[in-house]
């Protein structure tokens, strides 16, 4: 039996052309049925920065990036936990991504608590699984509580004792205010590349000569722009007070010079002493 020209019988025909066609496929870049039909799931979770630290006044702040790796569009559930309980906020709980390297980033937050010592530390992992149960996968970081503390040195000078881990950030800035909020000035105490290990005690004088009321130390980006406070002071009646009587143990050895300073820091404590919180 002859078909176009092809010797041969009809089932003959049907095979050689099959041969043909699942020879030319990859060539046209077309699949075969098999592999076309074959799924893959996968996901992947990434948290930066790992390690980071931060005071009470200071939320952490972690980016989330959670990646479908599969070939198919999948669901993921979301779960958040931690060692110390410090609440960690992540508030995606679900998210539905397409295939091939689709990916959501969400922002994780945390903040260490006034109860947390120095050097304490919350391992948070965030964890996604595909809502079948086929695929799973988490990573973890960890927030630690640092140190960053004010106090009154003289009525207009503060001082500054800061041991913590940054993360993030390019300089720490010390900024005066009044009691009333009204912004004075500032000093840079640190700059720098991080991340980094920032360890000092400084003395920090009001850059305009005046009494300290209220400062914030604040971590700011490349451009000045405020991240976050890192801590803050407000002199009170207290403070106030104990500096009354540093300055009375200084004053019978006290030089006259020295004496004329010290008493003229004092009318600037009766000054302000009204102003000042209990």
């Amino acid at each position: 039996m002859r078909i176009d020209g092809f010797k041969g019988d009809f089932l003959s025909t049907l095979v050689i052309a099959s041969l043909l066609m699942s020879a030319a496929l990859p060539i046209l870049g077309w699949t075969s049925l098999a592999s076309a039909s074959s799924v893959v799931r996968g996901v992947d979770v990434s948290i930066s920065p790992s390690y980071q630290g931060g005071t009470p006044e200071m939320t952490l702040i972690y980016t989330v990036t959670i990646t479908n790796t599969g070939n198919v569009e999948d669901t993921y559930d979301i779960t958040v936990s931690d060692n110390a309980g410090w609440d960690p906020k992540f508030d995606l709980v679900q998210v539905k991504l397409a295939p091939y390297g689709s990916a959501v980033i969400w922002y994780l937050k945390v903040t260490a608590p006034e109860s947390a010592p120095f050097g304490a530390e919350d391992n948070i992992t965030i964890t996604a699984t595909s809502t079948d149960n086929v695929v799973s996968d988490s990573d973890s970081c960890i927030a630690h509580r640092s140190k960053a503390e004010f106090s009154l040195v003289t009525l207009y000078k503060a001082g500054l004792d800061v041991d913590f881990y940054l993360g993030m950030g390019s300089s720490l800035i010390v900024k005066f205010y009044t009691y009333v909020g009204d912004y004075q000035a500032e000093n840079v105490v640190w700059s720098g590349t991080t991340p980094d290990n920032v360890n000092f005690s400084k003395i920090v004088p009001h850059p305009l000569s005046g009494v300290v009321q209220h400062v914030r130390l604040v971590l700011v980006d490349e451009t000045d722009a405020e991240i976050a406070t890192v801590a803050s002071f407000t002199v009170t009646r207290d403070d106030l007070f104990g500096r009354i009587m540093e300055i009375k143990g200084l004053w019978p050895i006290a030089d006259d010079n020295e004496r004329n300073a010290l008493f003229q820091e004092i009318m600037d404590i009766k000054g302000v002493w009204p102003f000042a919180p209990s």
